[in-house]
């Protein structure tokens, strides 16, 4: 189990998120804010034993990898992907609708390539074609519209081909960056040190940490630089290097000495739609009437707005409140920001696959006793909870989250 306190750096990038996010959020606090009285009450509620239990459940995959490397740069994969949270929600019927992603899209699409033998390194990923990773990832790039309600019909781009667009060009940057800096695959570049690969050098006496990680990952490729604009500040939140942390070293701790970082407890997780939505829901951070209103209807907020950076600000803030009134109670057993952030995570799962199987068992009850499938209604799957009126905030231009 890595350790999760110690190791603190006075210049660390970690800190430098932490104090900074801090010093911000008055700017923003008329849009969203946190409420403290909610989350003291919370914080009695939670169980510390729970919250420790969520960071280190891990659900494995039935997949063979050559080695432990080929492994680690499977999932470190999946974090850089880890994005379009907001658009998860989709109309449930007989079956999930055709075309519309959710929550396991991008695990199924790197699953395919895996088992479809496809190198999932720098070359390998240049080789990937726009329509391969469309047919994996189960959505199609055009479908079909009438012109002026006539016979005559012509392809124009599906509903989410933007959002395959926006993986194919993450995959593409990834895998030229990390051939132009000697590096075979996102693996070989996080099991080291240095900023280029072309020269190999010892590292045995190298201090590996998050902080190193997330700061190389942030300078070397541009996917993972995320910062929100607050006026004319920015605020630093760097999600995606934060959570490759997270989930390799819950991983590979063990099993490579390299990934036991000692500074786990500096992350700052909490910036995405799903953890935002949660808290809102729990009434942890409170959205202003206006842009709840706006939120609430679906509409988009807009990239690099000071909404976005007002929501994802509060998200990071309160899961550190939410830890420190959890420490406060019980001082003798603390916990950390990021296991908090994973605990939430975990009831957000959990949340939305209850609702799944749910459906699962009424469909088949359905089918056992004949119900005409004309007579059956759809029905939403809600990330956050059945039914819940307070619904995920999207944005399209965004590869953060």
């Amino acid at each position: 189990m890595p350790r999760l306190r110690g190791g603190r750096s006075e210049n660390s990038i970690l800190l430098d998120i932490r104090s900074t996010v801090l010093s911000q959020t008055e700017e923003l606090e008329e849009l969203v804010s946190v409420n403290a009285t909610a989350v003291e009450a919370l914080a009695k509620d939670i169980e510390t034993w729970r919250v420790k239990k969520s960071f280190k459940v891990r659900f494995g995959l039935p997949l063979v990898f050559d080695d432990v490397k080929q492994e680690i740069n499977f999932y470190a994969l999946l974090a850089t992907l880890s994005f379009g949270s907001g658009w998860q929600e989709g109309v449930w019927s007989k079956a999930p609708t055709k075309g519309v992603p959710t929550r396991d899209s991008v695990l199924n699409m790197l699953i395919s390539l895996h088992m479809d033998s496809k190198n999932l390194d720098a070359a390998g990923l240049a080789e990937v074609s726009l329509f391969a990773l469309s047919q994996a990832l189960d959505i199609p790039l055009t479908k079909e519209k009438r012109l002026d309600g006539g016979p005559i019909r012509q392809d124009v781009p599906s509903d989410y081909r933007w959002l395959v667009d926006k993986y194919y060009s993450v995959l593409s940057s990834l895998s030229s960056d990390l051939t132009s800096r000697g590096f075979k695959d996102l693996a070989d570049f996080i099991l080291s040190s240095r900023m280029h690969g072309h020269v190999r050098v010892d590292e045995s006496d190298v201090n590996f940490s998050a902080s190193l990680l997330v700061e190389r990952l942030v300078k070397c490729f541009e996917t993972f630089q995320d910062v929100a604009n607050v006026g004319q500040s920015s605020v630093p939140l760097h999600r995606k290097a934060q959570l490759v942390c997270e989930d390799l070293v819950a991983r590979f701790a063990a099993r490579e000495h390299r990934l036991n970082f000692t500074d786990m407890e500096d992350l700052t997780l909490g910036s995405d739609a799903e953890t935002v939505t949660w808290l809102r829901k729990l009434s942890l951070i409170e959205v202003s009437p206006a842009l709840a209103k706006k939120i609430d209807s679906d509409k988009e907020i807009e990239a690099g707005s000071r909404e976005e950076a007002a929501l994802r600000v509060a998200g990071v803030k309160a899961c550190m409140k939410l830890a420190e009134e959890i420490n406060k109670i019980n001082p003798e057993d603390t916990v950390s920001n990021v296991e908090v952030w994973r605990y939430i995570s975990m009831q957000v799962k959990d949340l939305y696959f209850k609702q799944v199987k749910a459906k699962e068992v009424r469909q088949e009850a359905n089918n056992k006793f004949g119900q005409d499938a004309g007579e059956e209604e759809e029905e939403k799957i809600y990330v956050i909870g059945e039914g819940d009126d307070k619904k995920m905030f999207r944005c399209k231009n965004t590869q953060h989250y």
